[in-house]
């Protein structure tokens, strides 16, 4: 499981309708699929702009642009279905391939310990008290997602009420 979708599922949220009462209920996805990736775009939009400054980020910043390649990776990927979407920097886009060590926005995010190395077996080893080599960064699509958290609420409610429709 990648690291986006970890991040994505620990920051989830459920969203669940009932209705009591109608005999038949006709609900068109269109308009509510339509919304989701308009938000989706407008969030990948904002992460990007958080990312945009060209200094060196300090711990707890968000990641400084060098080169612009993280930049031009965060991208908006809808679900099969279209009712969901994931925000993420896109390893394709950053020239990673499965085989390579680093990931870099994940090296970002946890950050990485200087003289960190992974036991033989695979155990967690304990903290030895060494500083930070690259220290953890914000999570900047996470600060977009709640910065445009009310536009994205008010998008879903409009476009669900249009998605839905009574026949009797």
């Amino acid at each position: 499981m990648s690291w986006a979708k970890r991040n994505l599922e620990r920051e989830g949220a459920i969203i669940h309708v009932n209705a009591y009462g109608l005999e038949k209920l006709d609900f068109k996805r269109g308009p509510l699929r339509k919304a989701i990736r308009r938000e989706a775009r407008a969030v990948a939009k904002a992460a990007r702009q958080l990312v945009a400054r060209t200094a060196v980020s300090r711990p707890g910043e968000y990641p400084g642009k060098d080169t612009g390649a993280l930049q031009k990776s965060i991208t908006a990927k809808p679900s099969k279905s279209g009712m969901s979407a994931a925000i993420f920097p896109d390893r394709n886009l950053l020239g990673i391939s499965p085989s390579d060590d680093g990931y870099y926005p994940a090296i970002l995010y946890y950050g990485v310990r200087v003289g960190a190395h992974r036991r033989r077996d695979h155990q967690k080893q304990h903290d030895n008290g060494a500083d930070w080599r690259i220290a953890p960064r914000s999570n900047y699509v996470l600060d977009a997602a709640i910065a445009r958290e009310m536009q994205i609420r008010d998008a879903i409610t409009e476009a669900m009420a249009e998605g839905l429709k009574h026949i009797e």
